[in-house]
């Protein structure tokens, strides 16, 4: 009877111990179809960050070209404008330098003109001493004092002339020292959107670094 009864519990025994490992074995099989799916599952997902992630690193890309090109363009239209003002402003001096020579060649000609006049009437003066030599001496001073008007005048006149001359030599160094002015302004404005230029684009490229830093974590 003891063996009997020893021999059914293990046989009972055994039975439960079957149960239990199919049992076991059924739930590693699901835990392996769990495990599967949830790796495809990963899997798609991780497929389809990728996409999104080099979709925005192609945007990114697409958008630095654009900016490089409106970058350039701003740049040449700049250059354009520099390069018009120069032109003007080399007509300007050229059109004051043309007014300056005009001005000086008409100041000398009426130089000659005086001191031929002057050389004239000293002539005239030399003939009327000559053939009133009798004559009594204050008709000599009368000539003294109008040759002394004649060359007072005369150097009132070349007085006048050089001030014209040295007021026209100052409006030339006023333009070209506010020819010289609007020059440096336009080169520093270059320079400032040259520098506002370079900054956005550092700043593209630490952005574009930090998307591929996230895009790949493990790098």
């Amino acid at each position: 009877m003891l063996i009997d009864s020893l021999a059914e519990t293990d046989s009972e025994f055994d039975n439960d111990c079957e149960s239990e490992i199919e049992a076991l074995v059924e739930a590693d099989s699901e835990f392996d179809t769990d495990c599967d799916s949830e790796i495809d599952t990963l899997t798609e997902a991780d497929s389809e960050f990728d996409d999104d992630c080099e979709s925005e690193i192609e945007a990114l890309v697409e958008a630095d070209s654009e900016f490089d090109t409106d970058c350039d363009s701003e740049i040449e239209t700049l250059s354009e404008t520099d390069s018009e003002f120069d032109t003007d402003c080399d007509s300007e001096i050229e059109t004051l330098s043309e007014t300056d020579s005009e001005f000086d060649t008409d100041c000398d000609s009426e130089i000659e003109a005086l001191v031929e006049a002057d050389s004239e009437f000293d002539t005239d003066c030399d003939s009327e001493t000559d053939s009133l030599s009798d004559a009594d001496s204050e008709f000599d001073t009368d000539c003294d004092l109008l040759i002394d008007s004649l060359v007072e005048a005369d150097s009132e006149f070349e007085t006048d002339c050089d001030s014209e001359i040295e007021a026209l030599s100052d409006a030339d160094s006023e333009f070209d020292t506010d020819c010289d002015s609007e020059i440096e302004a336009l080169n520093e404005a270059d320079s400032e959107f040259d520098t506002d230029c370079d900054s956005l684009i550092d700043s593209l490229a630490d952005a574009l670094v930090e998307l591929e830093t996230d895009c790949n974590p493990e790098t």
